[in-house]
């Protein structure tokens, strides 16, 4: 009730020092005049960023260490001049994926987020302009499920394909697709 109705009387009567920092965000983002009573230090990274892709005013009050990975995501799809607190490096690739699908600014930063050896194939499927970002060694490091991946969707990259790289299960994957690749196989593995 609080949430939908601030009332003077009843905000004084209220037992904050039992809200949480989830409590805290839902009550903010529906509620931001509340924000005199707010232990700020209850909210973690995942509050801070709910709580700012709605109510980006409260920035100020923010430690930016405390948002990871995947609520940056969240956070920069709708509040995007946060972007200079991000900490690119510790963000996910698949974090930033799913960032990029509606912030497509954000795509250079792939060369900075955490990318293993298949992650870069899941990227340049989804986003191949990619490919001008990323540093040559992280495609060259891409292992065999990485290339089936990349190269069912986008044929194109297969002059850059490592072909030793692909197992058995990895030419499953790719051939199920793409059949035209079956003079690469080496059918003695």
């Amino acid at each position: 009730v609080l949430s939908l109705c601030p009332d003077e009387n009843l905000a004084k009567q209220c037992p904050w020092e039992k809200f949480t920092g989830e409590d805290w965000c839902k009550l903010l983002k529906k509620q931001p005049l509340f924000s005199s009573m707010c232990n700020w230090d209850l909210l973690d990274g995942w509050d801070w960023a709910r709580l700012l892709a709605e109510q980006p005013q409260f920035a100020e009050f923010c430690p930016w260490h405390k948002i990871y990975s995947n609520c940056w995501s969240l956070l920069l799809q709708s509040q995007v001049q946060f972007a200079e607190h991000c900490k690119w490096r510790s963000m996910e690739l698949r974090d930033l994926i799913f960032l990029c699908r509606k912030q497509k600014q954000f795509l250079p930063h792939c060369r900075d987020v955490l990318i293993d050896n298949n992650s870069a194939g899941w990227l340049l499927v989804e986003f191949p302009e990619a490919e001008k970002f990323l540093p040559e060694y992280i495609i060259n490091s891409m292992g065999g499920y990485g290339w089936s991946e990349l190269l069912s969707a986008r044929p194109e990259f297969a002059e850059r394909c490592n072909w030793e790289k692909l197992k058995g299960s990895d030419w499953v994957r790719l051939l199920m697709s793409q059949g035209i690749f079956a003079n690469k196989c080496d059918w003695s593995k």
